[in-house]
């Protein structure tokens, strides 16, 4: 644990001292771009810095998280052509590593895995926050990060998912590439070659990146319920059509469905901190026309993974699709905080942010250990003898 807690702190002091979207306006006194030259050299000497510790604590561990030896098995099959339920983009990846670092060599997939998951996350924070350190800070004690360690093909994909923000109309900031719909659904064609999930952004985004009106909000709200009520009458038909997107989730005890109470009360708690933007902003919720043009994609993804998180309850494997949803909240903070009237409370509700956010990592630590998660105690390659992690399939 004491590794994690050492990441956290070297790597958020690193986030610190980077400056994205407006902030790099300051760095340009009187026209001169020398100032520019060198607030960009050292954004990208902190950018380094984090993405090496990160990259290597993930790419060196040994048994960590609570599926490594599933995948120790699946790298094995695919090297030997056997049947795997793995999508064609990471099978494709172990074939490269296969013939780059030798066949079997699971190590090296991780390790390529672990470089563009933490790279994705990385450049879409940087490309996407008003508030680097923040958004940052948020990725790491909400557990992200950590998280990444298990399910390697799923966080590639929510990696992928987040940065193809980049290329959706979601407001005024942040939009370099407004309307680029060719390249969205390219970024999320390409996360589903290594985790299908990917696929329910196509819908999810598209419908956040509308500016949808009351009507069509009610309606949604109204077909959740309605959704929520037929699964208890179809759920057997339900758990047909997902078994036929994941097989290998058959007989297994993955299909209980469930909600997350910790996702519901954050979405509850970002849906509540936006209301307060705007009525210190305005004085009045009811006019926020403008707020919600500037918003409204990070408001409906919010709205909407409250919505699945009430009423899909049934849905096996809920974290798997809310997740889509909630990651969008790493740049929506930020984004919130930035607009919230007044320096000085700006600088209150920040720090209330990162305290209640370094909370949440003292509990999501306090269980890692246990087997759905399985990341403590961290171990490493480097301290452990190839005949201890070779795997059960020897």
């Amino acid at each position: 644990m004491s590794v994690y807690l050492l990441l956290t702190c070297f790597t958020a002091f690193a986030a610190f001292f980077v400056r994205t979207g407006e902030d790099m306006r300051d760095v340009v006194f009187f026209g001169k771009a020398a100032a520019a030259d060198r607030r960009r050299f050292l954004n990208g000497v902190c950018l380094t810095a984090i993405f090496t510790a990160l990259f290597l604590v993930s790419s060196f561990r040994v048994g960590i998280g609570n599926d490594y030896y599933k995948y120790v098995e699946f790298v094995n099959r695919i090297t030997f052509d056997a049947y795997v339920p793995t999508e064609p983009g990471f099978n494709a990846l172990v074939r490269v590593c296969g013939l780059l670092f030798g066949k079997e060599n699971y190590v090296a997939v991780f390790s390529v895995m672990a470089f563009f998951t933490v790279f994705l996350f990385l450049k879409a924070i940087y490309e996407l926050s008003d508030d680097f350190f923040l958004s940052f800070v948020l990725f790491m004690t909400l557990g992200y990060y950590f998280q990444s360690l298990n399910t390697i093909r799923y966080y590639l994909a929510l990696a992928l998912a987040l940065y193809s923000i980049r290329y959706l109309p979601v407001g005024e900031k942040n939009s370099p590439a407004r309307g680029a719909w060719g390249r969205w659904t390219a970024c999320v064609l390409l996360a589903a070659l290594f985790h299908k999930s990917a696929l329910v952004t196509l819908p999810f985004y598209f419908l956040a990146s509308r500016r949808l009106g009351r009507r069509m909000l009610c309606g949604g709200t109204l077909l959740a319920a309605l959704f929520f009520l037929s699964s208890y009458f179809f759920r057997d038909v339900y758990l047909k059509l997902f078994l036929r997107l994941y097989p290998s989730y058959e007989r297994t005890g993955e299909l209980s469905g469930g909600t997350s109470v910790a996702n519901i009360l954050r979405c509850i708690g970002v849906l509540l901190f936006a209301a307060f933007v705007l009525w210190r902003q305005s004085g009045a919720l009811t006019e926020g026309r403008g707020f919600y043009e500037r918003h409204h994609f990070y408001l409906l993804c919010a709205y909407g993974a409250l919505l699945l998180y009430v009423f899909g309850q049934t849905i096996p494997q809920i974290s798997r699709i809310g997740y889509y949803l909630t990651v969008t909240q790493l740049i929506f903070i930020p984004r919130l905080l930035s607009e919230l009237p007044g320096d000085k409370a700006r600088r209150f509700v920040g720090v209330l942010l990162c305290v209640a956010a370094c909370g949440y990592f003292a509990l999501f630590l306090r269980r890692a250990r246990a087997d759905e998660i399985g990341i403590v105690p961290y171990r490493s390659i480097l301290f452990t003898e190839p005949r201890d992690y070779r795997g059960t399939w020897e």
